[in-house]
């Protein structure tokens, strides 16, 4: 009689978010995959408060990924959606010279070099990890990432992967009309921001502006509104009731922005969004949003030609809507599931 298999080792999907149930991207990943994957939530990713709570933050990096190399054993696969588990499970990995039983995809992968002393060790840290052999591919969500990524760390460009991002349905939301009576900007987000650039556009402008951001740590001004403490709800309520969305980014070749782009479209919202390699794989400049050169001359002139063509606007908000419908996060974990088994063991 045929043995059960019981040290049969699993798939670990490792996140750093609440698990929603029936989550569509687990059910598109197990879908494609026809295997089981057992999700773990780690939650780190929160404190940025402070310093202190930054401290904490990445504490919690190191243990949870810790936890990851101590059981990693246990999984034939591994993914991690939450670069700096994946990240980190390597450093493990390297320097205990453990022996490379799993596969790993990281994803949301995401670098930015950094200035001075700090800059030079973060840069060595992490082609240290990168160009280890316990990673298996790194997934972008811009085309233009493959090749900078791997000419930055010197890799074959087969080590990067790129498809779109998904995100979830946004549902449950309802007119503030106090909101709604205000028509102000709405900027969102703290990787890559270049706060300082609109700050400076805006200051001054009849606009009123809210910019909701856990690192921007600056004084309100007369109409421009600095939240650092709007989550989940506040922020989708802020989302849902704004005139428009203001993206401005500061290094053109890093990718981001992606998250809050496809929500605001899924909105209907009109959005605005400085000069980036990556952001023509989301953006058709006219047709579902506005690509402008990160000038303040640049960025009045196309808030006014928005505030004074109503059908431009509808424009922008029908055709974001329909785009934004591509981007599910059960197609993701389609792509996802391509990579790992298509990809990996073809």
């Amino acid at each position: 009689m045929q043995q059960p298999e019981i040290n049969k080792r699993k798939n670990g999907l490792f996140i750093d978010m609440p698990l929603e149930p029936d989550w569509e991207f687990h059910l598109g990943l197990e879908a494609e995959s026809g295997e089981t994957w057992e999700i773990k939530s780690y939650v780190s990713n929160e404190g940025r408060t402070n310093k202190i709570a930054n401290l904490i933050r990445y504490g919690k990096y190191f243990y949870y990924s810790f936890l990851i190399f101590l059981n990693r054993n246990k999984h034939e696969k591994i993914l991690c959606w939450q670069q700096f588990y994946g990240l980190l499970l390597v450093l493990y990995c390297r320097i205990f010279h453990v022996k490379k039983t799993f596969q790993l995809v990281i994803m949301t992968f995401i670098y930015k070099k950094k200035s001075g002393i700090i800059g030079h060790i973060y840069d060595s840290f992490m082609r240290y990890i990168i160009t280890s052999k316990y990673i298996d591919r790194l997934i972008v969500f811009s085309k233009q990432e493959v090749a900078y990524y791997a000419e930055r760390f010197a890799l074959n460009k087969s080590k990067f992967v790129y498809f779109p991002l998904g995100i979830d349905k946004i549902t449950g939301l309802t007119d503030n009309q106090a909101l709604r009576e205000e028509q102000y900007i709405l900027s969102v987000g703290r990787s890559n921001r270049d706060y300082d650039f609109l700050l400076e556009a805006l200051k001054g402008s009849p606009y009123a502006v809210k910019i909701l951001s856990n690192t921007l740590h600056k004084p309100s001004l007369e109409k421009i509104e600095i939240y650092n403490n709007a989550f989940n709800g506040d922020y989708f309520n802020y989302l849902y009731n704004c005139f428009c969305v203001v993206i401005p980014l500061i290094n053109p070749k890093i990718s981001s922005g992606q998250l809050t782009i496809l929500q605001a479209m899924q909105l209907g919202k009109p959005v605005i969004v400085t000069e980036s390699e990556g952001i023509s794989d989301y953006i058709i400049h006219g047709y579902n949003g506005l690509i402008i050169k990160k000038e303040k001359q640049a960025l009045l002139v196309t808030l006014q030609r928005l505030y004074t063509d109503p059908e431009l606007c509808k424009y922008l908000s029908i055709n974001g809507k329909s785009e934004s419908e591509k981007y599910s996060v059960k197609q993701l974990g389609i792509n996802v599931a391509n990579v790992i088994y298509s990809d990996l063991f073809r």
